[in-house]
């Protein structure tokens, strides 16, 4: 009996296995970081385009996502968003999921625009 049972039983989600829609998972690390997320909305014909960006203490990310509505574009800018975010972090040797709340990034760059 537990053989037909625990295949239906195994795709629970548990907290460990969440995963968050990417714009909140941005939105909760910039505030958490103290940082502050800025969106643009420019509608062209049928899709939109928003543009998100994220100052750091020198760094600046901006990224741009497009889609039927405003969701689905910031959606879309946020995942990029977040992926700069991790490729910023590797090069500093920090992980996304373990660090200080009170963390401030200091890097050499001056400035980064990456689109």
């Amino acid at each position: 009996m537990w053989r037909v049972f625990k295949p239906l039983l195994s795709p629970i989600v548990t907290p460990d296995k969440l995963e968050l829609p990417p714009l909140r998972e941005l939105l909760e690390l910039s505030d958490s970081l103290g940082y502050f997320v800025k969106e643009k909305y420019k509608k062209k014909g049928d899709t939109v385009h928003a543009e998100l960006s994220l100052q750091l203490n020198d760094v600046l990310l901006v990224r741009e996502g497009k889609g039927p509505n405003r969701k689905t574009a910031k959606g879309e800018a946020a995942f990029h968003l977040l992926k700069d975010l991790e490729v910023l972090f590797a090069s500093l040797n920090v992980s996304l999921l373990f660090f200080p709340l009170n963390f401030y990034i200091e890097t050499s760059y001056n400035l980064w625009y990456l689109v």
